[in-house]
């Protein structure tokens, strides 16, 4: 409750780097003295205090620039977790994956899907990931088709959604459950 309140998650070192790395990776006290701001050393401290000294963290990748971790956490006194963990890192992986399906599919709120506007797999694509803030040359590239084909599809999904512009359309199929 606390992390949540204090909004840790900014400036928490573990979820940072499980952002951006892939591959399953244990920190610990070293990083808390090595830690570049203040306010990640009291962090870690206050971590400390609660009886968190050490981890091993395998990043999970949730699909649309968004992301989950599966985190092992020990007091000092605790087992050497990188050491534990490290033979069965593919295991934990798969774990971790199924784990954070079950959580998104028992938190996530019901969608009422709009028949009406059914939209293809590939308009719902781009309009997500326009949805994203991406640029159609950048969804162009995610997606390994040219940035025409992206506008046509952006183009058809405004129609069948009768949308003014693709910023409207996006819109649409937000309130419409077609896109997360």
């Amino acid at each position: 409750m606390r992390y949540r309140k204090q909004r840790y998650d900014r400036i928490d070192p573990v979820v940072i780097r499980a952002r951006r790395d892939r591959d399953l990776f244990h920190w610990g006290g070293a990083q808390a003295s090595n830690a570049a701001e203040d306010v990640q050393k009291r962090f870690f401290g206050e971590a400390a205090e609660f009886g968190i000294e050490k981890g091993v963290t395998i990043p999970i990748p949730a699909g649309f620039d968004r992301f989950a971790s599966f985190t092992f956490a020990a007091d000092q006194h605790g087992p050497d977790l990188y050491e534990n963990v490290e033979e069965a890192k593919v295991l934990l992986r798969i774990m971790g994956t199924y784990f954070h399906a079950h959580v998104e599919a028992v938190f996530r709120a019901p969608v009422v899907r709009d028949p009406s506007a059914p939209l293809s797999q590939r308009q719902t694509q781009c309009l997500t990931w326009i949805s994203l803030g991406r640029t159609i040359e950048k969804t162009a590239q995610i997606l390994d088709i040219t940035p025409r084909t992206v506008a046509f599809h952006l183009d058809n999904a405004r129609a069948k959604l009768e949308a003014e512009n693709v910023t409207h359309a996006v819109a649409l199929a937000v309130r419409r459950g077609l896109i997360p």
